[in-house]
């Protein structure tokens, strides 16, 4: 078939067949080069982003064995993006006259769509450790000279009264202790004292710490304790009401449910996040361990 120009001559190809071959196979690695690239730079970004160490993908369920009695378990939530307020929290620090950095009121998180009006963001003075909580709630960090450091959140109204019964930062949770917060720490490079928070929970930390030290794991995981591995770095944790396990605090009315972090030897030491709430909250305690796993999984 003939080919015409725009005045309806017909008009013949003049280039050399040779040329037109070239041409298509230029296009056609053309394609599969930017085909490759952006494999690629796709496959860079998911390694990159801490996303290959969540349980699921974010927008299902995101903790593996979540509290049973949660109603979103097996139903696909919802996740988005959205403003949060930035609490920035009562901090003592390791240096006489250190003060906090400033912060923006607001911060940007992917959180369960339905509760983006329910939570905020809490942070010890220097940012070093950012968790997820109900709006509303106190908070109160502890930073030490080696870096290691606490952060606990909790209602104002539950502390400091005559019938306070919460532990933290004394120990576990009383029987019947009402208790409801939220409880982070990480051991920063302390080497040993990483190995000794997380030797009932990792078996690799228990064999570094026999290796490096010479001591046995100081604690062993209760029977009723529910350890559910999320990669090779990290566990969730579950104790339930009276369970004192590695869920820190636990032991009171409300269940436990904890991710901790363990890396053979890495200088970001191993991390906990504690959700301790009534069975009625636990979609908080699922958005707020979520956000801890994309935070800190690989810590």
């Amino acid at each position: 078939m003939d080919k015409r120009d725009v005045s309806g001559v017909p008009r013949h190809d003049t280039a050399p067949w040779f040329m037109k071959l070239f041409s298509e196979k230029m296009l056609i690695a053309l394609c599969v080069f930017m085909v490759i690239g952006m494999i690629a730079a796709t496959a860079y970004a998911f390694a990159n982003s801490g996303a290959d160490n969540l349980p699921v993908t974010i927008g299902t369920v995101p903790i593996q064995s979540s509290p049973s009695s949660a109603q979103s378990i097996g139903a696909t939530v919802p996740y988005s993006f959205a403003e949060l307020p930035l609490v920035e929290c009562s901090t003592t620090f390791p240096n006489p006259g250190e003060s906090p950095l400033s912060m923006p009121a607001m911060v940007n998180e992917n959180v369960p769509t339905s509760l983006a009006s329910h939570l905020s963001v809490y942070s010890d003075g220097l940012g070093d450790m950012k968790i997820l909580g109900p709006r509303g709630w106190t908070c109160s960090a502890l930073i030490l000279q080696d870096g290691s450091s606490t952060l606990d959140v909790y209602p104002a109204s539950e502390r400091n009264v005559a019938s306070d019964e919460f532990a933290t930062p004394l120990g576990n949770l009383p029987s019947g202790s009402p208790d409801r917060e939220l409880y982070a720490r990480q051991t920063s490079a302390c080497v040993s004292c990483a190995e000794t928070q997380a030797c009932p929970v990792f078996a690799t930390a228990a064999n570094d710490l026999a290796h490096d030290v010479g001591w046995s794991c100081p604690t062993q995981a209760p029977t009723n304790e529910t350890l559910t591995p999320l990669s090779t770095t990290a566990v969730e944790i579950v104790d339930q009401p009276g369970v004192v396990g590695d869920a820190y605090p636990s032991g009171g009315e409300n269940g436990v449910y904890a991710v901790m972090t363990y890396r053979h030897h890495d200088a970001n030491g191993s991390w906990e996040d504690s959700c301790v709430l009534p069975s009625t909250e636990d979609t908080i305690c699922l958005a707020t361990l979520n956000n801890f796993v994309t935070e800190y999984g690989t810590n």
